[in-house]
Parts: C-alpha cells; structure tokens; sequence
C-alpha cells in the first residue's frame, strides 16, 4: 500500500478502515485482511444482475481504473454509477461527509 499511494490518504484508510490507532479490532489478523480482499477478486457472480424493484448503487472510484467500471456495468444491469475521481475507498475513509451524502442521495434521502 505504500508504494502505490500518499501517506495522508494511507494514515485515513488505515485508522478509518482498519482501526488503527483507533478502534480495537484485535479480530482483524493479516490472514483475514487477505481473505478479504482476496475472496473479493475471485468470488464468482452472473452477469446482468437484475432483481425486480432493486436498484444498485455502485459508488466508483475512478483511479481504481475502467476494469472496476466495466465489472459493475458486466454484472448488475442498469447500475447507477457514482463517480469519484478518488482511490479506492477513499471517499469513505478520506471524507466521510460526502460519502454519507452521496449514500443518502442514491436512497433518495436529503
């Protein structure tokens, strides 16, 4: 991770996402960190996703690259896509606020 971002955005996403230096998450080991993210990458899904008077809100992080764009729009059908020209989880661990207007705008609650 911290070859391939800033510090500034590193620091936030370790306390806010990880906890460090802030919650207890003592049940949160190296090996369950890569299971996350791992199992993330290979979990199967089908493609054109669509239930019946659900939509799905995909928050983008536009510097994660198109592939992510692509896999939203290949498996759920007519994804609402929120762009952020933003890392991954970036919006969330870097600037809470908005993340939570952006979620509050998609559920159609202002």
């Amino acid at each position: 991770m911290k070859k391939h971002t800033d510090e500034q955005y590193m620091k936030k996403f370790m306390h806010i996402m990880l906890g460090a230096g802030g919650q207890k998450l003592d049940f949160v080991t190296k090996r369950s960190m890569e299971n996350q993210f791992y199992y993330d990458l290979i979990t199967e899904m089908e493609d054109g996703i669509d239930v019946s008077g659900t939509s799905v809100h995909c928050i983008y992080a536009a510097e994660m690259g198109e592939i992510y764009l692509k896999r939203y729009e290949q498996h759920f059908k007519n994804p609402h896509i929120v762009k952020h020209n933003l890392k991954h989880e970036e919006l969330l661990a870097c600037k809470p606020n908005e993340w939570v207007e952006a979620i509050k705008k998609c559920i159609g609650v202002e």
